[in-house]
């Protein structure tokens, strides 16, 4: 990591009056980066041609990491928690959605509120996922407990447990 801000700097330094050049890593959750980075991407390239963006996937907890030890200079972060050094900047209010096999959402529910997931088998991220925290928080505040049944840190995985009828999950 050491080395490629080095490296960054010295090619900064070097092509000062020139076009900026070098790389920059991006990481980006994967619900929000089906949407934002195609965008993004052709607004950087066309601005900065001679600059190589790396894009990284996770969760925001790997995120996180990531940003703070220096593996990505920009993150998008669901609910990201003030740190000294960083500057936070709302992009988007998301939406989030109950979804799970088609057929197996009991009858009657058209708008799903944090106390009718204690009745729903869930399959969510570890309580290291801000998403995870968010609802564990709002479940606390109205006295509800929720029914995690699974628990995986990977959301191609988390889609194949919901194609496969193993539960609900809560996705933006």
């Amino acid at each position: 990591v050491i080395l490629r801000q080095l490296e960054n700097a010295a090619s900064e330094i070097r092509n000062i009056d020139l076009e900026p050049a070098g790389s920059i890593a991006l990481a980006v959750p994967p619900g929000a980066g089906h949407f934002l980075v195609p965008q993004l991407v052709r607004r950087f390239q066309s601005r900065y041609p001679n600059v190589l963006i790396r894009i990284v996937s996770g969760f925001s907890g790997y995120i996180h990491d990531a940003l703070v030890r220096g593996r990505v200079d920009v993150a998008c972060l669901h609910g990201p928690q003030p740190q000294k050094g960083f500057e936070i900047t709302p992009l988007v209010n998301e939406e989030v959605f109950l979804v799970g096999k088609r057929g197996r959402l009991p009858k009657g529910f058209s708008h799903v509120g944090i106390r009718d997931l204690a009745a729903l088998p869930l399959i969510l991220p570890s309580r290291s996922n801000s998403s995870r925290r968010l609802i564990d928080e709002i479940a606390a505040n109205q006295r509800t407990e929720i029914n995690v049944t699974i628990e995986v840190d990977d959301p191609s995985l988390i889609r194949s447990l919901l194609r496969d009828g193993r539960g609900f999950s809560l996705l933006s």
